[in-house]
């Protein structure tokens, strides 16, 4: 076990406006994190895994991108061949389980499982990430970690080398609380012709979204807050998306 580190907690502002997720605030004051934290075993079932309809979307924003969201605390990432058993299956040369990252708090964690790399130098222990490192599975594929917005603990991973995911996403949301879309500063997926923020939260089993926009979802005009379907469409006054269940 390395060097640890405790942190008090306090209350924590939500952009979705809801009460505060921030799970260490309410079970207690204080949390542990670890900058080295333990291996464990990645053996959950299949049907365990965060890739199932109920923990992933794909998020198609018009005139943007597409984007994989996957919620959860951890996610494994592998190479072809891996199909359900990642949250995030990269198409390049890659170990089917190459690497974990898992949230801790509001931290995130690299475990390696297979050759990696962060910052250019060889990891062989879970490592705390930080916006903006870059790591390296196997011999070529690199991803960037992005955590972006002060008040979510949700973080996104770019591929910065020539692969793509599958499917094929313009980024990955790792969904911790919320996912902030639009054109504010630090939003996770940026879309700066939209005149205001979308929040994109999952509660319980339910998708859900808020946003102070008036919206409507498969034709329904809705309130500031909505359950998602699987898959549905999202129309704004000038935004435009659809969801789709993986």
């Amino acid at each position: 076990m390395g060097e640890s580190q405790s942190m008090t907690c306090g209350p924590v502002v939500n952009p979705t406006g809801l009460p505060s997720w921030n799970n260490e605030y309410l079970a207690g004051s204080t949390i542990e994190v670890n900058s080295v934290v333990e291996d464990r075993p990645h053996d959950r079932s299949q049907s365990d895994r965060g890739s199932d309809s109920k923990n992933a979307r794909m998020l198609w924003i018009d005139g943007v991108g597409g984007f994989l969201i996957v919620a959860g605390d951890e996610w494994l990432i592998g190479g072809p061949g891996a199909g359900s058993s990642v949250e995030i299956n990269v198409q390049g040369d890659l170990s089917r389980r190459a690497a974990a990252v898992r949230r801790q708090g509001s931290d995130y964690v690299l475990q390696p499982l297979a050759s990696t790399r962060l910052q250019g130098e060889p990891l062989d222990r879970p490592t705390l990430l930080r916006t903006g490192d870059r790591f390296q599975l196997g011999s070529v594929v690199q991803f960037e970690f992005q955590k972006t917005h002060p008040l979510s603990s949700s973080a996104r991973l770019n591929l910065v080398s020539r692969h793509r995911t599958q499917p094929r996403a313009d980024g990955v949301i790792l969904l911790a609380d919320t996912c902030v879309i639009g054109p504010s500063q630090g939003a996770h997926i940026q879309c700066s012709h939209w005149t205001s923020d979308v929040i994109l939260f999952v509660s319980g089993d339910d998708w859900r979204i808020r946003s102070e926009e008036p919206l409507v979802v498969d034709g329904t005009q809705i309130g500031q807050t909505a359950v998602l379907s699987p898959d549905c469409r999202i129309v704004g006054e000038t935004l435009a998306m659809s969801m789709e269940r993986l």
